[in-house]
């Protein structure tokens, strides 16, 4: 049996006791007050107590089928695997590189700031060493970065670009870590990109 019923079958035991204390007061005497008092104190709790179970099963319902939206969990972010790390670009780019130094270098692609760079002052605070370069040449036997190399593609005339690369440009070299950039028409140009890479690399 429910508390909500109980409480009800409480109230009318209450309030038969005092009707019948009202009813019989002239057979029951000077006695006829227990009852009534009897009466009164089941019914003044009991209605206190339905009062209140009644005000919260309210507040229950409020939170469910009028405001389910509010209180239903956010859908999970969905996630897909790319079905290429590079660009068509930047594919043809890491070729290039790989045929011009492979036979002498390690190269490697979008690479993260953090894995090549340490910064060595309020290192508590590193998003910015989250950006991400093109590519990185590394020495063959200790993997030392020797340079980056990005791919200035129209992206990087964007605003926001232009502020992430000028932000990249600043902590390369304050690092000591050379990083130039060639468009996809330069990078067509074998000779050329080998001469400013070999111009700019760090020694080993």
């Amino acid at each position: 049996m429910s508390k909500k019923l109980n409480s009800a079958l409480s109230i009318a035991l209450g309030a038969v006791l005092i009707i019948i204390s009202v009813a019989l007061k002239n057979a029951m005497g000077a006695y006829f007050w227990i009852p009534l008092v009897i009466g009164l104190c089941i019914t003044v709790f009991s209605a206190a107590e339905f009062a209140g179970l009644w005000k919260k099963s309210r507040g229950k319902d409020a939170d469910t089928p009028d405001n389910a939206e509010a209180v239903a969990p956010k859908p999970l972010p969905e996630y897909r695997r790319k079905s290429c790390i590079m660009t068509r670009p930047e594919i043809d780019a890491f070729r290039l590189l790989k045929e011009l130094f492979g036979d002498k270098y390690e190269i490697f692609p979008q690479a993260a700031l953090h894995t090549v760079i340490d910064k060595l002052t309020q290192n508590s605070y590193r998003n910015e060493l989250f950006r991400v370069v093109d590519f990185v040449i590394a020495d063959k036997s200790t993997f030392a970065p020797l340079i980056l190399i990005e791919l200035d593609d129209s992206s990087h005339q964007r605003a926001d670009r232009a502020d992430r690369d000028r932000k990249v440009r600043e902590i390369c070299a304050r690092a000591g870590l050379p990083l130039i950039g060639f468009t996809p028409a330069e990078f067509r140009d074998a000779g050329y990109v080998k001469t400013n890479i070999k111009r700019h690399m760090l020694k080993r």
